[in-house]
């Protein structure tokens, strides 16, 4: 029994005397911190069946188109859409712009207001 315990010890002594010995190996040195950029957001889109920003010569065209009409902006958005179709031509009385029956929105063929 006293061996058993001899030899415990002289192994924990062991141990202890090699972890201790040895030297510590150099950390790598540190990388310098980097710059902290802030967030890249989206540009910011006009809200669903707002009329398109970018032809505002059209948006002032179908303003005036639709301004008869009851409800204003299923006339305002095919008729902007019309509108940039036909490069900026809105009908006014009884002319016409050469391409201004039907548009394409979101799939659909829709038909341009008069």
């Amino acid at each position: 029994m006293a061996f058993k315990a001899f030899v415990f010890l002289f192994l924990a002594l062991l141990l202890f005397t090699t972890g201790s010995s040895t030297v510590a190996p150099a950390h790598p040195p540190e990388k310098p911190p980097t710059a902290v950029h802030p967030p890249v957001h989206p540009p910011v889109k006009a809200p669903i069946g707002a009329p398109p920003v970018k032809p505002y010569g059209c948006v002032a065209k179908c303003e005036e188109l639709c301004k008869t009409h009851r409800k204003k902006r299923p006339c305002m958005t095919p008729c902007t859409a019309c509108c940039k179709k036909t490069n900026e031509c809105v009908p006014q009385g009884y002319t016409k712009c050469p391409g201004w029956d039907y548009v394409s929105i979101h799939g659909k063929k829709t038909a341009c207001p008069y």
